[in-house]
């Protein structure tokens, strides 16, 4: 027995005029029955009578990507410590050692500031300028400096020692806007959550 698998094809000639031509055959409509996530426990038997009618069976090769996104991820973790020098405890802290006295966060954010201070004094000798001849006065003390990752963000009960800082950027004299862009890019505030505290 030969199994015949036409799938539609909608694109020659004429094909309207002939609509009965793509409709699956009876075999079709029964294997159709062991397809798809529903029925990946069924089982299929087919019997035949002689040998002449046997039928072929032919092997077809499955990909398997299930670890394709693992070593991407990996990849992608190598590239942001070896392109911007960012210490691998501060891409992903859940790989770093499990015996530890919860120092190698603190000294991470130590090396970045290390790293990262020529670029801070760039950009704010860069803002000094740019901003020097502004038609308003957008910072009236005149610090431009970027100020580096504060190492308490790598203590356990960060929400105790943040909770003075979040008071005083909610009670600041600074636009809502930047308020709320702060809470949820520096805090990890989700921007519902944010909007909500600077609303009252």
């Amino acid at each position: 027995m030969q199994a015949r698998r036409e799938e539609a094809d909608n694109s020659r000639p004429g094909a309207d005029e002939y609509g009965g031509l793509n409709t699956p055959s009876q075999l079709e409509k029964d294997l159709g029955a062991f397809q798809g996530t529903k029925s990946a426990q069924k089982i299929i038997v087919i019997e035949y009578e002689d040998e002449n009618t046997k039928p072929e069976f032919k092997a077809y090769p499955i990909q398997n990507n299930d670890k394709l996104f693992e070593t991407t991820e990996r990849s992608v973790e190598a590239r942001i410590i070896k392109g911007f020098s960012v210490p691998k405890e501060l891409i992903n802290s859940e790989k770093s050692s499990g015996l530890s006295n919860g120092s190698e966060k603190k000294e991470a954010i130590i090396e970045f500031n290390d790293n990262t201070s020529t670029d801070r004094l760039e950009l704010s000798e860069t803002f000094a300028e740019l901003f020097s001849h502004f038609h308003i006065n957008i910072n009236p003390a005149d610090n431009w400096n970027i100020t580096p990752v504060p190492t308490l963000i790598a203590d356990d009960n960060i929400g105790v020692k943040a909770g003075s800082s979040i008071n005083d950027l909610l009670l600041s004299n600074i636009p809502s806007k930047n308020k709320i862009a702060t809470l949820v890019h520096a805090f990890g505030f989700k921007q519902a959550e944010a909007e909500a505290m600077c609303l009252s």
